[in-house]
């Protein structure tokens, strides 16, 4: 009996291109012996759960067991959701959407997986990187590897435009869609007519569940409107916004001045601060420049911690910690924090993209079960 399920994967394989880097990475976890959890990560949309689909397909052709989870629906089976984990004596398991487990990842790193197999790897997936209490902890930072998906490249995304059979005048497509997978997705869907019906287009009848569209009023009328429009006003310059990451490190434990800098209201902060319920906007921005610095080198990480997290005053004192020459200590340290700002630009500019994208005519959010067997 062939199920909509086979269809689903079908279509999904004949519209997935690239990641060719990504689906070695995943591959290899499963033949080492010294690490046991990879977890990918990246902005909304950018392709993580397609990744590991199709992964998820090829390994299962192979004959590899794979156990997909989905993070969003845990919380209503959890005793399951533990009970299938655990009982899997080989292969790999997939937990997606990571972020949205909460505190159950504890659980995880705790109690759940210190019990599985050595035959057993554990791949996630979610928007940030490995939350502190998992890098902090000696065990789990030398047995996990962290995979940062990046956009698509032009040919990439020009052979992803093929695949939905869109060849010709692709320019604007994309240069506007940068690669991000999703906004590739939306114009495409566009160009060919497959968007959601505009509002004029459904009066009288409700939105679809889980589609986030902006009114008439808060509609832009140009590019520029668009881009000075978002929460937080409008986007600062690269220059602008190492300067006030700058600023954000040297007034790590002042609230009131953290809360009056410039990058609280950049996009990405606030990112953080809409996402977290109870945090507000200081402990948002504080948390923001802590991931950000987590997932830097080690070596920048820990100069950074040690002169801007834990709250010392004299930069010597630090060096001396750190058995370093001040001299050299300076300079690794402006390196360090100049890598910081990169970061911060990359994923300003990426929490920027994900604002524009409910403006573009996208379906509804896909509806996704827990999946609980293993194929």
């Amino acid at each position: 009996m062939t199920k909509w399920e086979n269809k689903l994967s079908d279509a999904r394989r004949a519209h997935f291109v690239g990641r060719h880097t990504e689906l070695e990475r995943l591959d290899a976890l499963c033949g080492d012996d010294e690490h046991a959890l990879l977890h990918v990560w990246g902005p909304r949309g950018i392709g993580k759960t397609m990744l590991l689909l199709e992964w998820a397909r090829r390994a299962r052709q192979r004959g590899h067991a794979v156990l997909y989870i989905v993070g969003t629906a845990v919380s209503s089976a959890r005793r399951d959701w533990i009970e299938s984990i655990t009982a899997t004596k080989q292969g790999t398991v997939i937990v997606d959407d990571f972020d949205d487990l909460g505190e159950l990842r504890e659980l995880l790193r705790t109690v759940v997986l210190p019990e599985l197999s050595t035959k057993v790897h554990v791949i996630t997936a979610g928007r940030t990187p490995l939350p502190g209490p998992w890098l902090a902890d000696d065990g789990w930072r030398s047995l996990s590897r962290m995979l940062r998906l990046d956009v698509l490249g032009t040919e990439e995304s020009a052979d992803y435009l093929s695949a939905r059979g869109i060849v010709d005048d692709t320019d604007d497509i994309l240069g506007s869609a940068a690669g991000h997978p999703l906004a590739l997705c939306a114009a495409a869907n566009s160009r060919l007519g497959n968007d959601i019906p505009r509002q004029n287009e459904t009066a009288g009848r409700p939105e679809p569940p889980g589609l986030e569209r902006p009114s008439d009023a808060e509609t832009p009328r140009d590019s520029n409107e668009s881009r000075n429009s978002a929460p937080g006003g409008p986007r600062l310059e690269r220059e602008a916004l190492a300067s006030a990451v700058k600023d954000a490190l040297r007034h790590f434990q002042d609230a009131p001045m953290l809360a009056e800098g410039a990058l609280s209201r950049c996009r990405f902060v606030q990112a953080v601060h809409e996402g977290a319920h109870g945090r507000n906007g200081v402990d948002a921005l504080r948390h923001a420049l802590r991931t950000a610095i987590a997932a830097l080198e080690p070596r920048d990480a820990k100069l950074l911690t040690a002169t801007y997290l834990q709250g010392r005053t004299k930069q010597f004192a630090v060096a001396c910690d750190l058995g370093m020459a001040y001299s050299t200590y300076r300079r690794h340290l402006a390196r360090a924090t100049n890598r910081l700002g990169q970061l911060c630009w990359r994923r300003e500019a990426e929490a920027d993209l994900e604002g524009k994208l409910i403006r573009f005519p996208l379906p509804p959010s896909r509806s996704r079960e827990l999946q609980l067997n293993v194929h």
